[in-house]
C-alpha cells in the first residue's frame, strides 16, 4: 500500500502475476459455470430477476448515453411501471456495474451476449479482489489462490447465479475491508482515501452489500477502538477524525444515488416487515444445506430438502448456506492458529461472528422452525434504524461472512504449506482439486427469451414508432390473473430494451398496491371502459401479444370489440396487435383533487403508542378522471397530534375513476411490525 508496493505491482513480475491470476480466475469461472460460456449469445430468461437485472444494466447504459443519468429526477423515474415516480428505486440501481457492462453493449449491440459476459466477469473481478486482499495478510500466493476460490465460488453464490446478478457484484467488498483495516489500524490520509473510495464503489454496486457494510464496519472497528482506548491513545482518535473528513469528497455521489431511495421509502411507506424477513432468515439446517445441483452434495441437499419446513416463501437460493467441507475444516484450523499470533484475528473474527449471527434474522428459528420468540440482534437493529427496511433476505449476510471465512481458510493453508515445504505443491494440488469438485454443479442454461428472439432488425425498424412512447402490454400477469404471477411481467422489460418505450407494465422488488389493483382490473375484456382508463393515464399504445393471450380470450375480444379496435389498429403480425390511443378521442374530463375529490372520515392510527399512519376516504363527486402521474402521487399534508405537527404525504391512488370511492394512506412513521398492521393499530384521532 506504499510506493514500493505500487512499483512492485507495475514490475514485469507484478504484471505477470496479475495476468496469471486473471487467467486462472477466468478459467475457473468458465469451468464452474459450464456450459454458460458456450451459450453467451443464446441463454436468457423471460421471467423473474434475471431479465430485471438485464434491463437495469441496459437502462443505465441508455441513461449514460443520453445524459439522463445526470438528471436525478428523470433518471429514477425510469421507463417501467409508468407513470409512478421513483420506479428505479424499487430495485438496485447497479450504477458501477453498469460502467463495466456499458462498453460491452456499445461494442456489440447485443443484450444477451453483453449481460452474460458481464455475469461471468463478476466472478473474475471477485477472484482478483479476493486474491490480492488475502495475499496482503497471508503473504502466500498459493494459499491466496485457495482463499480467492472460497470467496468467489461457493454454494450461496452459485445458488443465486445468474438470477440475482446484483449480489454477484461483491468484488469491492475485499478491498473495502482491507483498506478499512489499514485505516482503522493506522489512520492516515492515504488509507482514508482508499477506504472511502472502495466503500463508495461498493455502495454504488449493490444496495444489499452497501447496507451490510454500514452495519458491519462499526463492529469491525471495535477491536481497534478497544485497543486504543485501553492505551489512552488520543493521537489515534484525533488522526482518525481528521482523516475521516475525506468522506465529504464522496458524499455527493452517494447522496445522489441513495437519496431517492429514502424519499421513495418515506413517501410510499415501503418497508420489509419483520414477518417477511423471518421467512427469508436462516435456520440452523440451512447452514448444512448444499445446492441441489451440486455434484458432490446434491443427494444430501435432496435429503435435507424433505426435512425442511414448508412455507410459500422459501426458494432454494435463500436457503443454501452450506460452506463445503474442506473450507470449513481449513477455516476452523485458521481461526485456531491465527488467534495466537496476530491482531488481524480480532477484527475479522468479529466480522465473521456478526455476519453469521445476523443471517438468522430477527428471531431464532432453531433447527428448522417457521416461527421463533427469541429476539436476535437483527430485530433491534431493524427497530432502531432505517437501514434494514428494504432488506428482504437476512441470509445474504453470508456474502460478507465469506470474506473472513476465506481469509482464515487461506491462513490455515499457508501454515500447512510452510510446515510441509517438501509436499507443499502436492498439498496445494489436492486442496485445489477438492475445492473445484465441491463447487462444481450440474446446470444447463437452456432458457431462451421468446421476446428477444422475435426482434429481427426488420421488426425492430417496423416498431420504431414506439420509441419514447407510453405503452401497455396485454396480457398482464398479476396474482389474481390466470397465470403464475408478477415474475412473468419481466418479459415486457426485455421488450422495452428493444423499443426504448415507457411501459405501464413492469417487474421489480416492490409492487405498489394500487398498481396491482389497476392491472387486476385489466384482466377482463379490453373494452371502451378499459381504453378510457388507459387514455386517462396517458398511455399512447396498447400492445396485445396474441401468442401469450389464450386463443379463446383473444377471439372473444375481437368478436365483441372488433369495431372499436379497427380504427385504432396501427400494426399487426402473427404475434402482435398494436392499438394507438392517440387516435382514440373519448370525452375525458380531468379532475381537480382540491375541487372534485371529497375527502372524509380521516382516521389516525398508532402502533406501539406512536402515531404511525392515517387513512382518508376519497370520493370522486364528478364524471372525471384523476391521474396522479409522477410526484403528484404524494399530496402534502400536516398532521397535528397533541402539540406536535407532522409533515407528511398522502399517497394517492394511481387513478381515480368517475364517481369512484377509494381510500388513501399517508405515513407519519414507517409501519415496522411482524403482525398484521390493522391488528396492531389503534385509532388515536
Amino acid at each position: 500500500m506504499n510506493k514500493l508496493a505500487v512499483l512492485k505491482f507495475l514490475s514485469r513480475k507484478g504484471l505477470g502475476e496479475f495476468f496469471g491470476v486473471t487467467a486462472l480466475g477466468g478459467a475457473l469461472t468458465a469451468f464452474l459455470s459450464w456450459p454458460l460460456i458456450t451459450k453467451l449469445s443464446v441463454f436468457y430468461k423471460d421471467d423473474g430477476d434475471f431479465p430485471l437485472n438485464g434491463w437495469i444494466l441496459w437502462y443505465n447504459q441508455w441513461a449514460i448515453k443520453t445524459g439522463r443519468i445526470f438528471h436525478q429526477h428523470d433518471y429514477f423515474n425510469s421507463s417501467q411501471i409508468y407513470p409512478l415516480p421513483y420506479t428505479l428505486a424499487y430495485s438496485d440501481h447497479q450504477f458501477v456495474p453498469s460502467l463495466f457492462f456499458s462498453p460491452l453493449y456499445w461494442l456489440t449491440h447485443r443484450l444477451v451476449f453483453s449481460v452474460n459476459c458481464f455475469s461471468l466477469l463478476t466472478f473474475v473481478l471477485s477472484f482478483l479482489a479476493a486474491y490480492y486482499t488475502i495475499n496482503y495478510f497471508v503473504e502466500n500466493k498459493a494459499a491466496s489462490v485457495l482463499g480467492a476460490i472460497i470467496y468467489t465460488f461457493n454454494p450461496i453464490t452459485f445458488s443465486s447465479f445468474p438470477d440475482h446478478l446484483q449480489l454477484m457484484n461483491k468484488y469491492f467488498l475485499p478491498p473495502m475491508f482491507l483498506f478499512a483495516y489499514l485505516y482503522f489500524k493506522d489512520p492516515k490520509w492515504k488509507n482514508a482515501v482508499l477506504f472511502f473510495l472502495f466503500f463508495s464503489l461498493n455502495a454504488l454496486s449493490s444496495i444489499y452489500l452497501f447496507v451490510f457494510s454500514i452495519i458491519l464496519l462499526p463492529l469491525f472497528f471495535i477491536p481497534f477502538l478497544t485497543f486504543n482506548l485501553a492505551h489512552g491513545n488520543k493521537v489515534y482518535f484525533l488522526s482518525f477524525l481528521k482523516c475521516a473528513l475525506v468522506s465529504f469528497l464522496f458524499l455527493p455521489i452517494l447522496f445522489y444515488f441513495n437519496a431517492p431511495y429514502l424519499d421513495f421509502s418515506n413517501k410510499e411507506g415501503a418497508v420489509r416487515t419483520l414477518d417477511l424477513q423471518r421467512h427469508f432468515s436462516a435456520r440452523l439446517i440451512d447452514w448444512i444445506s448444499p445446492d441441489k445441483t451440486s455434484l458432490l452434495y446434491g443427494k444430501l441437499a435432496q435429503c435435507l430438502e424433505k426435512m425442511k419446513s414448508t412455507t410459500p416463501f422459501l426458494p432454494n437460493q435463500e436457503r443454501t448456506l452450506f460452506l463445503n467441507l474442506l473450507p470449513f475444516l481449513l477455516a476452523g484450523c485458521g481461526i485456531y492458529a491465527l488467534k495466537k499470533f496476530s491482531f488481524v484475528f480480532w477484527p475479522f473474527i468479529t466480522l465473521l461472528a456478526a455476519s453469521f449471527l445476523l443471517s438468522f434474522g430477527p428471531y431464532f428459528l432453531g433447527w428448522n422452525a417457521n416461527y421463533g420468540r427469541i429476539k436476535l440482534p437483527f430485530y433491534y437493529l431493524y427497530k432502531l434504524s432505517p437501514l434494514l427496511d428494504g432488506i428482504r433476505s437476512p441470509t445474504r449476510f453470508q456474502y460478507v461472512f465469506y470474506l473472513p471465512f476465506a481469509l482464515f481458510a487461506a491462513y490455515a493453508a499457508a501454515c500447512f504449506f510452510e510446515n510441509h515445504k517438501k509436499s507443499a505443491r502436492a498439498l496445494f494440488g489436492f486442496f485445489f482439486m477438492i475445492l473445484i469438485l465441491e463447487n462444481y454443479a450440474i446446470r444447463m442454461y437452456d432458457e431462451r427469451s421468446s421476446i428477444l428472439t422475435q426482434f429481427t432488425e426488420t421488426k425492430r425498424n417496423s416498431l420504431s414508432f414506439l420509441k419514447g412512447e407510453k405503452t401497455f402490454h396485454l396480457p398482464t400477469f398479476t396474482p389474481e390473473g390466470e397465470t403464475n404471477g408478477f415474475y412473468r411481467e419481466a418479459q415486457y422489460l426485455n421488450w422495452a430494451t428493444q423499443t426504448e418505450e415507457k411501459t405501464l407494465n413492469g417487474y421489480s422488488g416492490y409492487f405498489p398496491e394500487d398498481w396491482v389493483e389497476l392491472l387486476n382490473t385489466m384482466q377482463g375484456e379490453l373494452d371502451d371502459i378499459v381504453l378510457k382508463k388507459l387514455k386517462a393515464l396517458g398511455i399512447d399504445f396498447i400492445i396485445l401479444h396474441k401468442d401469450l393471450i389464450p386463443q379463446e380470450r383473444f377471439s372473444s375480444w375481437m368478436e365483441n370489440q372488433g369495431l372499436l379496435y379497427k380504427p385504432l389498429l396501427v400494426y399487426e403480425d402473427d404475434r402482435l396487435l398494436i392499438l394507438s390511443l392517440k387516435t382514440y378521442a373519448p370525452t375525458l374530463t380531468p379532475c381537480n383533487f382540491e375541487r372534485d375529490i371529497l375527502k372524509k372520515d380521516f382516521a389516525l392510527y398508532s402502533i406501539d403508542g406512536q402515531p404511525a399512519y392515517y387513512q382518508v376516504k376519497l370520493e370522486n363527486t364528478k364524471d372525471c378522471y384523476l391521474s396522479t402521474q409522477g410526484e403528484a402521487r404524494y399530496y402534502q399534508v400536516n398532521i397535528d397530534v397533541n402539540t406536535k405537527r407532522y409533515r407528511s404525504f398522502l399517497k394517492l391512488p394511481l387513478l381515480i375513476e368517475p364517481y369512484q370511492k377509494t381510500t388513501a394512506v399517508g405515513f407519519i412513521n414507517k409501519v415496522k411490525t411482524d403482525e398484521n398492521v390493522m391488528q396492531n393499530a389503534k385509532i388515536i384521532q
